[in-house]
């Protein structure tokens, strides 16, 4: 053991003691000496102890050795998965000037954050901008002090804020409201009308993830203020979307108002929608629209390959897109001459009907025609060895990077094996489509070192 290794050692269990004690003043009598060394070495320490102890992290031991230089802290990865037993004021006490510099906060799961607490966190970190209270208990009246981070991104999923609380994170005097970019209220008790007066005073807000569809709240939002929202301010929304719990049917108006809303939209996620070719058309009038993933429609006849189609007439500039349970259409492509020409894709998903797979025309089709495709994921059940082999025989195959199977029955061990021999790949998934014995077969068939080989369960690692 080197003399650095020693000394890391002697210091981590000189820290390890203060947790029997849980003293403040002893403990900031320690991070004073602690803080006398370099860094570097501060942050050996604490990979030591992360490393090595059996047990996690007590609040006293991260607050020691939380320097002034500490820009990241995610406490939840520390600690005991029960976080209610972590002591955030211990933390806030000891620790004390040595947070301001922290850009990023998260709070372990389930542990208490008062708001009196909560105040004295926030006056110690000014330059906060991103804080994640995921499952943490906190009420609306904390909001009080939150409002006065200048934070981009505030996660509050799965918390007890409600309405209250939204209201007071758009006070008068909030700084936050100007400065937030991505807010998360999944699970909370806010409810649709709540959200009103987040948009309302947030006009820099780019996405929201809540219990609602954002349609929903754009529609609550035009509905409360008339025709003068259309014409209004504009939002910086980013992303678009139904939730798949309680799935709006998307209809050409919806994409219509949120066009003169919001027109700033990168990515858009329907689970249903009426009107393909209407729906779709306007979504082309996203301009910076990059990213697009469609689910099942139950009350429309469309094909996986007529969505397709369409989606290659209105939306050629998508960068990832993600098609999932439209029946296809295996004869769809016979003596026709069809076109995919999505310039810019480069990651591709398709999920399977059961009742009707994803064709082997089409998967050839997108492989041909789309040139800077490095990404590709198949979900689907008519995967056979033939159909590898097609794929294989041709150039285009050559260009991905990664690949990944799922919820393939069909395909055999010969099969991966030739999937394997693409020399483009750096990354294939094989899930949920071997036995064990097929994955062992298929152990011995490969060069696991090589290939990065790591099997667990029914899933496969290349």
């Amino acid at each position: 053991m080197s003399l650095k290794q020693i000394a890391i050692s002697r210091f981590a269990n000189l820290i390890c003691g203060v947790k029997l004690l849980d003293n403040v003043e002893s403990a900031r009598e320690i991070a004073k000496y602690v803080h006398q060394l370099p860094v570097h070495l501060i942050d050996d320490i604490f990979s030591h102890l992360v490393n090595t102890n059996d047990e996690y992290l007590s609040s006293s031991e991260i607050a020691i050795l939380l320097h002034s230089q500490k820009k990241k802290l995610i406490i939840d990865d520390l600690v005991n998965a029960n976080g209610s037993c972590f002591d955030i004021q211990l933390m806030v006490d000891i620790s004390g000037c040595n947070m301001m510099n922290l850009t990023e906060l998260q709070l372990p799961v389930a542990c208490s954050l008062p708001s009196t607490i909560c105040q004295q966190l926030c006056q110690q970190t000014p330059n906060l901008q991103t804080l994640n209270l995921y499952c943490v208990q906190i009420h609306d009246d904390s909001m009080t002090a939150i409002n006065q981070l200048n934070l981009r991104e505030l996660n509050l999923n799965y918390t007890n804020i409600s309405d209250t609380g939204a209201a007071q994170l758009c006070a008068t005097n909030s700084k936050i409201k100007t400065t937030l970019r991505i807010l998360r209220t999944y699970g909370t008790r806010m409810s649709t009308r709540g959200h009103l007066p987040i948009f309302d005073s947030m006009p820099n807000l780019e996405d929201i993830d809540s219990n609602y569809s954002t349609l929903t709240l754009l529609n609550l939002l035009k509905s409360s203020h008339g025709q003068q929202r259309e014409q209004g301010p504009i939002l910086s929304l980013r992303r678009l979307r139904t939730t798949p719990i309680r799935p709006n049917v998307v209809k050409a108006q919806h994409v219509k108002m949120a066009l003169k809303i919001c027109p700033k939209i990168e990515e858009i996620q329907f689970e249903r929608f009426d009107e393909p070719e209407r729906v779709l058309d306007l979504i082309s009038g996203f301009k910076n629209l990059s990213r697009l993933e469609l689910r099942h429609n139950n009350d429309t006849d469309y094909s996986l390959e007529e969505v397709v189609c369409v989606l290659a007439r209105f939306c050629a500039s998508l960068t990832d897109l993600k098609i999932s349970n439209f029946a296809s259409k295996s004869e769809f492509f016979r003596g026709k001459k069809i076109y995919l020409d999505f310039v810019n894709l480069e990651k591709l998903t398709l999920t399977d009907n059961k009742s009707f797979p994803v064709s082997r025309d089409l998967i050839v089709c997108f492989l041909e025609r789309c040139f800077h495709l490095n990404y590709l994921r198949l979900c689907c059940g008519a995967l056979t060895d033939d159909v590898i082999f097609d794929v294989l025989s041709r150039n285009s195959m050559n260009r991905l990077k990664c690949l990944s199977l799922s919820n393939c029955p069909e395909l055999s061990v010969f099969g991966a094996v030739e999937i394997l021999k693409i020399p483009s790949l750096t990354m294939v998934t094989l899930m949920d489509s071997f036995s064990r014995e097929q994955q062992e077969e298929l152990s011995a068939q490969v060069d696991v070192e090589k290939l990065n080989l790591f099997c667990a369960d029914s899933n496969l690692y290349f």
